[in-house]
Parts: C-alpha cells; sequence; structure tokens
C-alpha cells in the first residue's frame, strides 16, 4: 500500500536561517534510491501558513506528516503568517488538528526544537510522534531525518527507523542523539522501560558517589575517573528519559569529568609530579557538580535513594567496602575488553581503604585475595606506562595477557567471597 509524506517546511523571516532545503533534498534522494520507492509519496509545502497546513491535509491525506522548522517549547511551533513572519502554535490546538486526521495518520515527526511538548499532546490522537526534548542543531536535524526516511524506504518500522536515526546522529559524534523522543498513543510517554531506567540510573548515582569520593586524593595520585556506568547508561537509550535537571546535569559533569582524566593522563605519561592549575580547578569544579547531582538524584528519584542500602555519613566503613567491590566490577569489564584497548587499570578505591583499614573490619580471606588482586593490578599498570614511555622491560605482552586471566578469575573469586561475608552491602549490585 502506498503511503503519501506531507513535508511542512517554515522559516519564518523573523527567525535564525535553517538549512530546511538540505533536508527535505537529502530526504527525497533517499526515498528515490529505496528498496521499496514506490511504497511512498513525497510531498511538500514551504513557507507553511496554516491555510496551507489545513489545505495540505484535505488534498493530500497523508499518512506521515514531517515538519521542519522553529519550535519555542510551551509557547508553540513556528509556521509563518500572511507576512511571512512567525505564527507558533501551540501544542493544544495542534493536538486538535491531528485528531481530526487520525484515520489516516500513522506518524508525525515534528523536527523542531523543544517540540516535545507538542508532541506529547499529539501522541494523545496519533500512533507515533516524534519531538526533540530539547534544542537540536541544524546537521543533527538533518542526521536523523535522512537516516529516519532510509529505514522507512527499507520496509523497517517506525520504532526501528527512530532507533537508527538517533543512532545516525551518535555516529556522528554528537550528544544530540539524546535528545529526539518517541511518543506512542497507547501512553503519550517515552518509549522506556521503567524497571532498567531506575536500575541503570541507581547504578550512575553509586558511580557518581564513588568519583565524588577519589576526587578527595591530590591530583598526582589520582586514577582515572570511572565513566563505565555512564557509557552503559548512555547506549542503553534510557538516559534520554530522566528528568530534565539531572539530564541536563549528567551530560555536564562527565564531560568535566573526561577533562580531568586528560589531564591525569598526560601526569601519568610525562610528569608524576603534575600539578596543572587547569586540573585542580577542573577537580573543584567536577566535585561541586557530582555533589549538585547526588543531591538532585535523591531528591528528584527517591525510589532510587531508598533503594541503597548503605548510609556514607552513618557507615563510612560501609561505604570503603561498597567502592571496593564497585571498583572490582569496573576491573572486570576493562578486563573483559580486547586486550589493546584496555586504558589503566583502577587502584583508587584500594588505595583509600588502605589508608583507613582501621576503621574497616574485613575478614582475612577477602584481604588475603585483595593483596592478590591489586599486586597483579599494579604490574600490568607499569607495563601499559612503560610501553607509553618506549621503555622496555624483561614483562611483556604475554605477561600481561597471562596475568589478565589469571587477574579476570581473582576477581570473580573476590566477588563471590565478598557477596557471601557482605550480603546486604552487595545486593546492590544484584538488583
Amino acid at each position: 500500500m502506498t503511503k503519501t509524506i506531507l513535508v511542512l517546511a517554515a522559516n519564518p523571516k523573523n527567525t535564525p536561517l535553517l538549512r530546511l532545503d538540505q533536508e527535505v533534498r537529502e530526504i527525497d534522494n533517499g526515498l528515490e534510491r529505496a528498496q521499496r520507492r514506490d511504497d511512498f509519496i513525497l510531498k511538500q509545502k514551504w513557507a507553511a501558513r496554516p491555510v496551507d497546513v489545513r489545505r495540505a491535509m484535505l488534498d493530500f491525506k497523508p499518512n506521515i506528516v514531517h515538519f521542519c522548522g522553529h519550535g519555542s517549547g510551551e509557547e508553540g511551533i513556528a509556521f509563518e503568517d500572511e507576512t511571512g513572519q512567525a505564527k507558533l502554535v501551540n501544542a493544544d490546538t495542534l493536538a486538535e488538528f491531528f485528531e481530526l486526521f487520525a484515520d489516516k495518520l500513522e506518524c508525525v515527526i515534528l523536527n523542531a526544537c523543544y517540540s516535545e511538548v507538542q508532541a506529547e499532546a499529539v501522541a494523545e490522537h496519533i500512533p507515533y510522534v516524534i519531538g526533540m526534548k530539547k534544542a537540536i542543531g541544524d546537521t543533527a536535524a538533518i542526521e536523523f531525518s535522512v537516516a529516519f526516511y532510509d529505514a522507512l524506504g527499507a520496509g523497517k518500522s517506525i520504532e526501528f527507523a527512530y532507533k537508527l536515526a538517533c543512532n545516525a546522529i551518535q555516529w556522528s559524534n554528537m550528544l544530540e542523539y539524546l535528545t529526539p523522543t518517541l511518543k506512542s498513543k497507547k501512553s503519550a510517554q517515552p518509549i522506556v522501560n521503567q524497571e532498567k531506567l531506575f536500575a541503570y540510573a541507581k547504578s550512575l548515582r553509586i558511580e557518581i558517589a564513588t568519583n565524588l569520593h577519589i576526587l578527595d586524593e591530590p591530583i598526582a595520585k589520582m586514577g582515572f575517573l570511572s565513566d563505565i556506568r555512564y557509557v552503559e547508561f548512555v547506549k542503553s537509550g534510557n538516559i534520554a528519559y530522566l528528568p530534565f535537571v539531572i539530564f541536563d546535569k549528567v551530560i555536564r559533569s562527565y564531560n568535566r569529568l573526561h577533562q580531568l582524566n586528560s589531564h591525569v593522563l598526560k601526569c601519568r605519561n610525562h610528569d608524576p609530579e603534575y600539578k596543572s592549575d587547569v586540573a585542580q580547578t577542573h577537580k573543584y569544579e567536577l566535585a561541586e557538580m557530582l555533589q549538585e547531582l547526588i543531591d538532585i538524584f535523591d531528591t528528584k528519584l527517591q525510589v532510587i535513594l531508598d533503594s541503597l542500602d548503605y548510609d556514607e555519613e552513618e557507615n563510612e566503613s560501609n561505604y570503603l567496602l561498597y567502592a571496593l567491590r564497585f571498583e572490582a566490577e569496573t576491573n572486570k569489564i576493562w578486563l573483559e575488553d580486547i586486550y589493546t584497548t584496555l586504558n589503566y587499570l583502577r587502584t583508587d578505591a584500594w588505595d583509600i581503604f588502605r589508608k583507613n583499614q582501621n576503621e574497616v573490619d574485613i575478614p582475612h580471606p577477602l584481604m588475603d585475595r585483595l593483596n592478590t588482586i591489586y599486586q597483579k593490578l599494579y604490574v600490568i599498570n607499569d607495563f601499559h606506562i612503560n610501553n607509553l614511555r618506549n621503555q622496555s622491560t624483561d614483562y611483556d605482552e604475554q605477561d600481561a595477557i597471562r596475568d589478565k586471566e589469571v587477574l579476570i578469575d581473582q576477581i570473580n573469586i573476590f566477588t563471590s567471597l565478598f557477596d557471601k561475608y557482605f550480603p546486604r552491602i552487595s545486593a546492590n549490585f544484584r538488583k
């Protein structure tokens, strides 16, 4: 069955210039070369006014409507008036309008900044609606549109096309791949697994707390701050559905974290006594950001705070144990990666733990295992440092690979023992 796509483009005179012609041209080119090009008819309306939109909907009876232009959040989507100036159409008006065509309309794409509020309203009547949670640049908007219609032209579903389009933005190394949001008529909410969302968010909150504790160390002694849980969260796609105040702070915090990691790498490679003022500034800024982020997490996502079994202020020893267990998990993830892609293994929690051993009552089998693990970790780390400095040693790559396998086994044993001795603490890792 042939489907009609109606593109509505509007770039009013009093709004910033957009490359809408390129976006529509790329959509058209993609459909022309598609496997199922005969299944789609593309119609276009430029400088779209409300009267143009109404007539186009009546004349073409589209199955898919694609708006490209400007959005202003609650104020509305920017069409044009009779003089070419912006005419904002709010969410309720847009939703009531599209409801009249719900018998034919399958999907509405609002490729405009801050159009999520309109997408939610329209999704009460239309099976699928795509909006933008915040501002999106020209390049990202075009990448999204091209990939979306490439997928439809190949016979894929709307859900698949949406995911591929977000991934296309990610391939261009732009964080804006988190900006599009898909709403469904059934729930008028993001298509997201709430259980997974909270599981990932809880894990991220743990990582943030661990990094905040590590930031108490001098710059020159710090190992890399971890972003393993953040990367997993981003890849899952769930991070986009955090409350915006958390989402925005997480993105900015980890950008700063990556900058600080870069400075520490320079320290490790070139100057063991590194005392960069820039790194120190980043460190203090990051500590403030992470603390603020934890406060927001605990305010906005109380369910996550309730599920954490330790209290940092009440029981510091539990926190240190928790950090050790977390560090073991992080190192295991790196060890199971392809060997040549390994970065430095972390020893931060262990270094802090050793300074506070008198405060922590830990069974001898665990302590013995920890000593074995970190002896191997230090050896492998030194091997990487020497390689980066082009210094040869008797310890070679085969030795490192062998020790890597030993380390994975040792960490597995450690975590099993840990879960046996401290079931209440370890329960957080299994939830």
